[in-house]
């Protein structure tokens, strides 16, 4: 380990430099030295997140069609849940599942209803 002040290289265990005695630190990444994986969302936040996935994967076409209701309904059911803090962190995949969601259930199922309505003539109007 490299001492900060006299950058005299120093054993591992040290926790002062042998040369000016000064205290040596340790460096810590950016995120601390917590051991789980920030990559993965809170259990509390899952439901946002689910529901924020099933929006994105709605966004193929003819999937859309049950991912995009099931992503707005989800999506509501996280924002009503995490509504009573405006801080919480669910709010934001929340809010994006439902707006996707409901984006993809209007234009999958409209497009549904039209292109049966150009093979059967006659069809809803």
């Amino acid at each position: 380990m490299l001492c900060p002040v006299c950058r005299k290289e120093n054993e591992e265990g040290n926790h002062n430099c042998v040369n000016c005695g000064s205290r040596l630190t340790k460096r810590r990444n950016r995120r601390g030295n917590n051991d789980s994986d920030d990559n993965e969302p809170a259990a509390d936040y899952k439901l946002a997140w689910f529901a924020y996935r099933c929006g994105v994967i709605g966004l193929i076409p003819f999937v859309g069609l049950i991912m995009g209701p099931l992503a707005l309904l989800l999506g509501m059911l996280s924002w009503w849940q995490y509504r009573i803090d405006p801080w919480d962190k669910g709010l934001g995949p929340a809010g994006a599942a439902i707006i996707l969601g409901l984006l993809i259930s209007v234009t999958m199922w409209t497009g549904l209803a039209f292109l049966l309505h150009a093979v059967y003539p006659g069809f809803l109007f």
